[in-house]
């Protein structure tokens, strides 16, 4: 798992990539165990998701469109390695916990 602060983890930087990509890369290719029901999640997640819940924030929208569209595209790239560590291996590895 990796932890970044609030700003680094909004950050729409590098092509919505965020702040080191490459590092971020190489930590994320290590990961070959995912949770079932974390995955769901991010594939629900959508822009009209994350507006909707900026919506329900009583101070106001706290992200810009830039950094929407940066979480969904981190979003896709976690997605996409988890598809291709299922396909590479059996169920019962990638998918060890709920």
């Amino acid at each position: 798992m990796l932890f970044m602060d609030n700003g680094a983890s909004f950050s729409a930087i590098n092509g919505g990539l965020g702040a080191r990509p490459s590092d971020q890369a190489a930590r994320l290719d290590h990961v070959q165990r995912f949770s079932p029901s974390l995955l769901r999640a991010l594939r629900g997640l959508t822009a009209q998701s994350l507006h909707g819940a900026m919506a329900e924030d009583p101070l106001g929208p706290c992200l810009s469109e830039a950094q929407i569209q940066a979480v969904l595209t981190r979003r896709d790239r976690i997605v996409a390695h988890a598809d291709e560590v299922a396909a590479a291996h059996p169920q019962s590895d990638v998918f060890a916990f709920p």
